[in-house]
């Protein structure tokens, strides 16, 4: 069963986290965040539904100064510190937000997916001068990539200055330094290797060069400025035996260079080289999966949240550590966020990658709807959950 924090536990919950946590702030926002996406080194973006007027609010917050290094003191701060930057609404729901820049527009900006919106939508944040997030461009989409149910939902990635969404067959990129509006560029993914019925994540490698996550367990490595017929790699995760047992099961990736690691949303993990794709070694996760039993939207038979399960890799893992990567994993329909670490075992008798628990992080008292490590804060994480309460955390090593 899922640990829930009542009320009445919620202070003792407080006092025994100073044991746990070099830092935690804890900020009330009047809705559930159902996005959320770290855009600069001091900064979020998130959205949600209000209650109250069913209108969708995107908001950009200022980070605790005392988060980063210069300032980092041990100690607990609660429901203060976020500091908010720039409010505003949009017209539907967001479903996915990126930091871009556009040539056309001279503060921070954000491109954003919308339910029922057929466009990537840019919205320009607020700054000292200004309060308000404004739309102020619409890139329509190609009628090949159909934006109009969440089922069929294109993916974005962005560099500096492009803006990608992909599908399970093709990408469309916008640069946004080009005209305005920019003139999307279509670029047709390798038919020979499936991705399923849609791309659930995409990571950028380097320039143009990306992985694709199809929803059938594939992973594919592909220069976008190649012939679709010349992929570099691809690879599948062992548990798409599962998945054709007809049993839905989710998958989510991230990558170490070239080293890319799977996990599906029946507790299997698993690491390739995706430049030499040989068969991984599918190992339990030592977290149980589903749990809470809220309700019922978005879960899967296994009872993780479908548009919420994902893995990430910590900043130093990315940096290329000697070690085994630690990486977080949510989306379990539990009110926790988990930190692993593979464990090497290749110099024992038994070979191979193991996985251990480092740390749980239990302060939600709904199911976490996302989770995100800072890009270069050791050990600092960002969750948000149904409880509309949103978290900034740092672990005790």
């Amino acid at each position: 069963m899922e640990p829930k924090i009542l009320e009445e536990d919620r202070d003792e919950w407080i006092y025994n986290s100073m044991k746990k946590y070099s830092n935690l702030y804890m900020f009330e926002l009047e809705f559930p965040a159902d996005v959320f996406e770290v855009i600069d080194e001091m900064s979020i973006c998130l959205s949600g539904c209000q209650p109250y007027s069913k209108k969708t609010e995107i908001l950009q917050l200022a980070l605790p100064p005392k988060l980063f290094p210069k300032d980092i003191e041990e100690g607990l701060c609660k429901d203060r510190d976020f500091q908010i930057v720039s409010g505003g609404y949009a017209s539907s729901n967001i479903l996915q937000i990126k930091p871009v820049k556009s040539s056309s527009c001279s503060g921070s900006v954000v491109a954003c997916t919308q339910g029922g919106e057929n466009s990537v939508t840019l919205y320009q944040l607020g700054d000292e001068n200004c309060a308000v997030i404004k739309e102020f461009c619409k890139l329509p989409v190609s009628p090949s990539l159909d934006l109009h149910a969440k089922q069929s939902l294109g993916i974005l990635a962005t560099t500096e200055s492009s803006l990608f969404l992909g599908t399970s067959s093709s990408v469309q990129e916008w640069d946004l330094n080009s005209a305005s509006p920019p003139v999307p560029l279509r670029h047709a993914l390798p038919s020979s290797i499936s991705l399923g019925e849609k791309v659930t994540k995409i990571k950028l490698l380097e320039n143009k060069t990306m992985f694709f996550l199809g929803d059938n367990g594939v992973v594919l490595l592909h220069d976008l400025r190649t012939p679709s017929s010349s992929p570099i790699s691809f690879t599948s995760s062992k548990s798409t035996s599962i998945s054709k047992a007809e049993v839905e099961i989710l998958f989510s990736f991230d990558t170490i260079c070239d080293t890319v690691a799977i996990l599906d949303s029946y507790g299997g993990y698993e690491k390739f080289d995706v430049r030499q794709p040989s068969p991984g070694v599918r190992v339990g996760l030592p977290v149980v999966f589903g749990g809470s039993g809220d309700d019922d939207v978005g879960k899967t038979g296994s009872g993780v949240l479908r548009d919420s399960f994902n893995i990430q890799f910590s900043p130093s893992s990315q940096q290329g550590s000697s070690t085994e990567p630690v990486f977080l994993v949510s989306g379990l329909d539990s009110s926790q966020v988990h930190i692993l670490q593979g464990v090497d075992h290749q110099s024992s008798s038994s070979p191979g990658v193991d996985v251990d628990a480092l740390f749980v992080h239990d302060g939600h008292s709904k199911r976490v709807t996302a989770a995100v490590f800072h890009p270069s804060v050791e050990r600092l994480i960002f969750s948000a959950s149904v409880d509309s309460m949103l978290h900034a955390w740092q672990y005790i090593q």
